[in-house]
């Protein structure tokens, strides 16, 4: 095999490899892990809103990085089955991890560009709603990644999600997921489930996998929800996240 041959192969086998968010998020899709106690066969029923929500807002709450998924701590937390999901990328997600942002963008783009980015025509009406909570949470975002350790940044991280999610009225009617430090690892949180089509699932960490990519995987949360909550219409059946 020639030297062409040999790099033409190259370029073959890592296009064949799953798009890792924390890689790359130039495809239409992008991996995050779910962990779970529940079948992951049941995923395929699609989701239910559950009547708590979350810390950060109701969705589903997945890693970017397989490291976070599988560490001791959120696997015995969170449950043995670690499940991994393929998430059509449609330019509505929030990246607040400094590194993971200047791999989306190329640069430490602020806080408000990226919000411009998802609200496109209907910011000026967003930011007028919020002003004073956006313009609080820009000062935020301008210390991210400055401290010496990681933790300090997952808060200001966390702060910024938070504020955002409880403070700003409209936030979730345009924006469908966001990647943030937390003090539980690389966590992406997912409003929009029409975007998660799983793929397969592990019981042993990521070492052997079962796949259950099937039609009916497929649209799993499409359910013509509308309003600020994604999630408050959705169908009785299915898993309660």
């Amino acid at each position: 095999m020639n030297s062409n041959s040999k790099e033409m192969k190259r370029i073959i086998d890592a296009f064949k490899k799953p798009l890792r968010l924390n890689e790359s998020i130039d495809s239409g899709s992008l991996i995050v892990y779910h962990r779970t106690d529940k079948n992951p066969i049941d995923f395929n029923k699609g989701f239910k809103s559950s009547q708590y929500g979350g810390k950060y807002g109701t969705g589903l709450y997945t890693f970017y990085d397989l490291d976070s998924a599988t560490n001791e701590f959120n696997t015995e937390k969170y449950g043995k089955y670690l499940l991994e999901i393929s998430v059509q990328n449609n330019g509505k997600f929030l990246f607040l991890d400094p590194d993971l942002l200047k791999k989306v963008y190329g640069s430490n783009i602020s806080l408000i560009e990226q919000l411009k980015r998802i609200f496109g025509g209907e910011f000026n009406n967003f930011y007028q709603q919020n002003k004073e909570t956006i313009d609080e949470l820009i000062g935020v975002s301008d210390k991210m990644g400055e401290e010496p350790y990681e933790g300090a940044r997952g808060t200001n991280s966390s702060d910024i999600l938070g504020g955002l999610v409880f403070r700003c009225k409209g936030f979730f009617k345009k924006c469908d997921g966001a990647a943030i430090l937390d003090d539980l690892g690389k966590v992406f949180v997912l409003y929009e489930t029409n975007l998660i089509n799983p793929i397969r699932y592990s019981e042993d960490n990521g070492k052997t996998w079962t796949s259950i990519k099937n039609k009916s995987s497929y649209n799993i949360g499409k359910d013509n929800r509308s309003g600020e909550d994604k999630l408050s219409n959705q169908q009785s059946s299915g898993i309660e996240i």
